[in-house]
């Protein structure tokens, strides 16, 4: 049994080891165990980041660490940004990626360096898109949607 586990430890630790999807789209890992949609994710919390007391911020950095080694995502809270703000924004990206394959390919790039890229990856199992834009010291956004701005 020993010789199993060790196995599947090196299975799940391999950087190419993609899960199994079963038809309710979860993951099945594995050791058999299953990672769905509605798992928690990691959640920071800013204002724990900026605390006067020193051990929290290293607990919190520890957290932070953690939570983009084991999950690679993780939800911010008491971040001072408003809700109608972030609707906002979820607004406006979503007519991004709304827009035809072509407009969005003027973003296309695969250079780290360029302040606006836009990608696109497919496999047998997931299609996904993505927009990085840099946002410090200059915001940099897409001329379109308008409004996206």
């Amino acid at each position: 049994m020993a010789e199993t586990n060790a196995a599947v430890n090196q299975t799940k630790n391999h950087p190419y080891y993609t899960p199994q999807v079963d038809s309710n789209g979860s993951s099945i890992n594995a050791d058999g165990s299953f990672s769905g949609a509605d798992d928690p994710i990691p959640v920071i919390d800013y204002s724990m980041l900026t605390s006067d007391d020193h051990n929290q911020r290293s607990k919190t950095m520890q957290d932070l660490q953690n939570a983009c080694l084991e999950y690679g995502s993780f939800m911010v809270i008491n971040h001072g940004m408003s809700d109608s703000l972030i609707s906002r924004v979820y607004e406006a990206l979503a007519k991004f990626f709304d827009l035809n394959e072509e407009e969005k390919k003027e973003y296309e790039s695969n250079d780290p360096m360029d302040r606006i890229r836009w990608g696109k990856r497919d496999s047998d199992l997931v299609s996904s898109e993505f927009i990085k834009m840099a946002v410090h010291p200059t915001f940099h956004c897409p001329t379109k949607p308008a409004g996206l701005t």
